[in-house]
């Protein structure tokens, strides 16, 4: 492999790395604004997992609130989370991001009278499991490498 070879992909994962630790830092910036616990802190950010603690429930509550994802009912807002996901989601097709939103406003029609914590978690976990089934972080790490292997070959 040649020295262009070497640093093309240098450059790629170290756009990668750069991408994980913005999304990282945009988190950690709801999680203090919803004065998280360590713990439930970590279970977010390292496991990418909706914590399952009674103050874990409250912090999933609070992060869609941060991101204005629950209207003023409680409930998970279509337009909005459809909205924050685009904005996060811009390398993953738009009818993938819509089915993902989709799937968890009819989700959240089905949850029973819980507490708002409970409401918040459940969709958390939802929102969660799309972009995992998705394989979302994957597709958009792959694009994002492209761009940068494109830009850099130019």
């Amino acid at each position: 492999m040649n020295s262009l070879g070497i640093c093309v992909i240098f450059s790629c994962c170290l756009f990668v790395l750069t991408q994980a630790a913005w999304e990282k830092a945009h988190i950690r910036e709801a999680i203090s604004k919803c004065n998280a616990t360590e713990k439930d802190a970590d279970v977010l950010l390292t496991k990418f997992s909706a914590p399952d603690t009674p103050s874990g429930k409250c912090l999933m509550l609070c992060v869609l609130k941060f991101y204005n994802m629950i209207d003023s009912l409680g409930k998970y807002d279509e337009a909005a989370g459809l909205a924050r996901l685009r904005e996060r989601w811009t390398e993953i097709d738009d009818a993938e991001v819509v089915a993902a939103n989709s799937n968890c406003v009819a989700f959240g029609k089905t949850i029973p009278d819980a507490s708002a914590c409970e409401y918040g978690y459940q969709i958390m976990k939802c929102l969660i499991q799309e972009v995992t089934n998705g394989k979302f972080y994957e597709k958009s790490m792959k694009k994002l490498a492209e761009k940068k292997e494109a830009t850099t070959s130019n």
